[in-house]
């Protein structure tokens, strides 16, 4: 086991090697080329998309790999709050659609009817259903079919999200919810990514009380995932939480005498004329 363990911990660290270098040549490109195209507005704004595009893959999989660290140290604490699980479903297709779209996958939502109240954190409730949703759809041919339905049976929600793709062998149901699990027969697909997703997925329910398995019949013949949570509804349901209210517009926003510091002296740079650009001090 400690042989194992190991030899996916290197397998890991030279995927996490790979998956953050392979932003930094369109990064570095891109950076060139706005400094070159200063006379060019639209292929300098081009630029400046590919740099936003990429530093925010690089971000999603640093939150990923924080996250899996804090479940595992104890340190992640969950904002429980009442929420309707409509509201969490819909966050999580928002998350997931453009990549469901653009591999053609049709998506049928299916919710208990009326109002199911949860008392979860709705932020990380949304992170696991999209994470079951993405990983679907990357092991999905395209042009095939996701599902998602929802149950309420004596105060406990059962979450199944299934899909017609490449499927699961027994061997591979056993340690597909394990720290850097990658199935073999699926690298081709993954589409990068660090083999964390389901860890954290797990992690995150587990957190909320509740558990998740994998059922599939073998390969070639689609995967289902069960998220199991109790509903956790308070004696007294509060409405579901309110949508933050909007923010001002920046016309509007208060001037401020700000102090930064930081010991990345870009950061602090870059944030400083962020700021002052805002009209801060």
């Amino acid at each position: 086991a400690l042989v194992e363990a190991d030899r996916r911990k290197d397998e890991f660290l030279a995927t996490l090697a790979h998956e953050l270098r392979n932003p930094l040549a369109p990064i570095r490109q891109a950076a060139l080329l706005a400094r070159s195209a200063a006379g060019d507005p639209q292929r300098q704004g081009r630029a400046l998309e590919v740099i936003e595009r990429q530093v925010g893959h690089m971000a999603l999989l640093l939150d990923d790999l924080l996250d899996v660290s804090r479940i595992s140290r104890g340190k992640l604490a969950l904002r429980l709050q009442p929420v309707a699980l409509a509201d969490v479903v819909a966050a999580a297709v928002e998350t997931a659609r453009p990549m469901l779209e653009a591999k053609g996958h049709v998506l049928h939502v299916r919710l208990p009817p009326g109002q199911t109240l949860l008392q979860v954190d709705p932020v990380r409730l949304a992170q696991v259903v999209s994470n079951l949703l993405s990983n679907a759809g990357k092991y999905t041919d395209p042009g095939g079919r996701i599902e998602v339905d929802a149950v309420v049976e004596a105060a406990t929600l059962v979450l199944t999200v299934r899909d017609n793709g490449i499927g699961l062998s027994a061997d591979d149901q056993q340690q597909i919810f394990g720290m850097f699990s990658q199935v073999a027969s699926a690298i081709d697909r993954a589409e990068g990514g660090l083999g964390i997703g389901l860890a954290l997925t797990r992690g995150l329910v587990e957190l909320h009380g509740g558990r998740i398995a994998v059922c599939s019949d073998g390969p070639g013949t689609g995967s289902e995932f069960i998220v199991t949570l109790p509903t956790r509804l308070p004696d007294n349901p509060a409405s579901p939480a309110a949508a933050p209210a909007p923010a001002p517009q920046a016309g509007a926003l208060l001037r401020r005498k700000v102090l930064l510091a930081d010991d990345n002296a870009d950061a602090l740079e870059t944030m400083a004329a962020l700021l002052d650009i805002e009209g801060h001090e």
